[in-house]
């Protein structure tokens, strides 16, 4: 296992991804509070405000699965990685903008109709300028969050590119071939991600009353995350069987997440989609788009094998260089 390497702008980012994670989740719990002590039944069929709850748990998540990516980012010295965090967080950003405009269209009347709430309208327009201030500053501590992360990023660029140097050498091919390794990883990680958010919001807002679907649902969480652990492991050894049996498994994949997309669509006006069919298709069709883009890169990855980077990803003998005679001041992501 990689040591964790200390330097000032490490523990400046890792302390960053910390505070970030603990703010937003305890502002996203208070949020949560208020909901739930505002409006009972929050899953009735016919609410349109039936999903905040899941979104807000996704929400804790995605802060949960940021901060394991910086800590792993760091710890690998990942320059790829360290983009993804970049990018994962924007998105966090700009879900945050639109969490602010979901809440905000709230409307008394809907709710009070379809959920049968017994409390007063003042109770609600209470609940909603509550929340208000807290919906605002979620997405300026993201926002800061990731110029710091860019900032930091960006001293941090020419250190990770002298590890990957040592490691690998100035054999461009071998460079191109590790960069490669680092971006299906990556995928890997999203793909899990995305799925776990689809299953979410699936087996709790479509799958309640369907016994069979539903259990088969959560069972694929665990399965899936170690069908990717061990493509993971495949890549890393070399092992063709597996890698093989993996890209079948995306096909499967990708196919199960079409059938989704033309179902949802096609019942997006039914009971069991009924103001859940547009989380569902951009999770589904998020989750589509990535797992398309890791079998471009198994089928990389897979042609690069018996080629010699199987040695360096296990620790092979690093380049003996003197810092000062690094070629590049800096390694960029064209090898």
């Amino acid at each position: 296992m990689a040591k964790l390497p200390v330097t000032r702008i490490t523990l400046a980012i890792l302390l960053t991804a910390a505070l970030q994670t603990a703010i937003v989740t305890a502002l996203e719990a208070v949020i949560a509070y208020f909901y739930f002590s505002t409006v009972p039944q929050p899953f009735e069929r016919l609410s349109s405000d039936r999903g905040i709850p899941i979104y807000l748990i996704l929400f804790a998540i995605a802060q949960l699965f940021l901060l394991v990516m910086v800590w792993d980012t760091v710890r690998q010295r990942n320059i790829i990685q360290l983009i993804g965090v970049v990018v994962f967080n924007l998105c966090i950003f700009g879900y945050a903008v639109f969490q602010y405009f979901q809440i905000s269209r709230l409307e008394y009347l809907e709710i009070l109709a379809l959920n049968r709430v017994k409390e007063t309208q003042w109770d609600f327009e209470t609940m909603k300028r509550n929340m208000r201030p807290l919906l605002i500053v979620i997405p300026c501590v993201t926002g800061v969050s990731n110029i710091i992360y860019m900032w930091l990023g960006y001293r941090l660029h020419s250190d990770f590119g002298w590890d990957v140097f040592k490691r690998i050498g100035a054999n461009a091919k071998l460079r191109k071939m590790y960069r490669a390794y680092h971006i299906f990883v990556l995928l890997v990680k999203i793909d899990f991600f995305f799925f776990l958010g689809f299953a979410l919001q699936f087996i709790i807002l479509v799958l309640r009353n369907s016994s069979l679907e539903l259990w088969l649902t959560v069972a694929a969480v665990p399965v899936t995350l170690a069908i990717l652990i061990l493509a993971i492991y495949a890549v890393h050894a070399e092992n063709r069987f597996i890698m093989g049996l993996f890209m079948a498994g995306l096909v499967l994949s990708m196919a199960y997440f079409i059938y989704r997309l033309v179902r949802i669509n096609a019942e997006a006006n039914s009971e069991q989609y009924l103001n859940a069919g547009k989380f569902l298709t951009f999770f589904a069709s998020v989750s589509l788009v990535a797992i398309i883009l890791t079998f471009i890169q198994s089928v990389i990855c897979y042609r690069n094998f018996g080629q010699g980077l199987k040695c360096h990803l296990r620790g092979g003998k690093a380049v003996e260089l003197d810092r000062p005679n690094y070629p590049p001041t800096r390694m960029t992501l064209e090898g």
